[in-house]
Parts: structure tokens; sequence; C-alpha cells
């Protein structure tokens, strides 16, 4: 008897452990539904152009109670003119839990918003026949292909980001790298002169010049002694 009573508790506690997903509500809410032109709408023929806008926002109430909002906006168009324009929110409190991250960010963006759309069409479908405007075949969404294709732009983003970034720096390091080469060819090909031996090489340098120098003095006091004309080449300075 005992292990009667046991067995139902141990498959109660094994069953709280698993992976939990509830409706606890869906509402509608918000609703806004606009004619800008009035009564004339009515009084002409016209080719209406639909665009549709939706996305989602997701709220975490409690420990593992979240709210869903799906945002429906239909903006229908003649030419420069509004038809109508018309805003469903359409809402539901869900309790998920044992759920990992990346699991409950799929299920929150993807069986969410699969649970509210049709009763964010069936709005849509009321609303317009109470504005006597024909109803609108919203076609079914594919939820899961638009989450995926949000995760894969913004990871082509985070890519883009940060290639930039390394493209950026890229010109530094180059210029680092082709400085230190010519500084290690530069060692290989050229002899480093001491100091101390360019200060000679300078001083003999000087003392040279002032002897050449007082050589030609002298040899143009010869010339002029003797009433010798000097070659034209003589007296160009040479240094």
């Amino acid at each position: 008897m005992a292990d009667e009573t046991t067995k139902p508790a141990e498959a109660a506690s094994s069953e709280d452990s698993g992976p939990v997903f509830a409706i606890q509500r869906i509402y509608l809410k918000d609703l806004s539904f606009e004619t800008p032109m009035g009564p004339s709408v009515f009084q002409k023929q016209w080719q209406p152009k639909v665009n549709q806008d939706l996305n989602t926002k997701n709220t975490k109430l409690e420990d593992d109670l979240y709210e869903v909002a799906l945002r429906l906006t239909l903006t229908v168009t003649d030419g420069e003119d509004t038809i109508y324009l018309l805003e469903v929110k359409q809402a539901g409190i869900f309790a998920i839990k044992g759920l990992e991250a990346k699991q409950l960010t799929h299920i929150i963006n993807t069986t969410c918003p699969n649970i509210l759309f049709p009763y964010a069409r069936e709005v849509v479908d009321s609303v317009l026949s109470k504005g006597s405007f024909p109803a609108l075949m919203l076609p079914p969404i594919n939820f899961d292909a638009l989450f995926a294709s949000a995760l894969k732009q913004a990871e082509e983003e985070s890519k883009s980001s940060k290639d930039e970034t390394e493209t950026k720096h890229y010109p530094t390091r180059h210029i680092k790298n082709l400085a230190h080469t010519l500084e290690v060819s530069s060692s290989k090909y050229f002899f480093p002169i001491p100091r101390v031996w360019r200060r000679l090489f300078f001083a003999h340098l000087c003392e040279t010049k002032l002897v050449l120098s007082w050589f030609f003095q002298n040899l143009g006091l010869l010339y002029s002694r003797y009433s010798c004309s000097p070659p034209s080449t003589l007296f160009q300075p040479m240094f």
C-alpha cells in the first residue's frame, strides 16, 4: 500500500521537474481604427494598397510567467490618400519554465506569436466588417522563418562590425611592421660609425680645409709678385 502511494508522488515530482508551457490568458490589449477621409471614402472608386507591419514584445511578469504582445498594423492607401488605419495589439500570458535560455527565447518569439496571430486576425475581420469595409484575407505567417532570419541578420551585423574594427586598426599594425623591417634591414647593410670617429673625421676635414685655403692665398701672392696671371680656375671655391 505504501508503494502504491509513493509511486504517484514520484510521478508528480518527475512531472514538476520537466518543461512546462501553459497559456494563462489571451486578451485584446489595444485597438485603434481610423478613417481619415470620413464618408467621402465611400463615394469614389479606389484601388487599395495594403501595407502590413508586424512586431512582438515580451515582458517578464514574474518567475516563469511572461507576457507576449503581438502588434499588427494595417495601413490601406489609395495613392496619397489613406483609406483606413487599423492597429491591433493582441496579448497573452504564458507560464514557461524548465527551458534553457536559447529554448526560452525561441518559444517566446515563435510559439507564442503563432498562438496570438489567429486572434488578431479575427479582430481585424470584425472591425473591418463594422466599418463597412471588405474583409482582408491575411495569410498565415511563418514566425519560425522570421525568427531565423532575424538571428542571421544579427550575426551578419556583428560580424561586419568586427571586420570594420579589424580593418580600422590594420594600417597601424602594417606601418609598425614596415618600420621594424626597415630598421632590421638597415642594421644588416650599414655599419654604425662610432661618435668619436665621426668627431675625428670632421676635425681633420676642417684642418685640411684651412691648410688648402692658406696655400691658395699664398699662391696668389706669388703670382702677383712676379706679375704672372694665375689660371682662371685656380681660385674657384673647392668647398
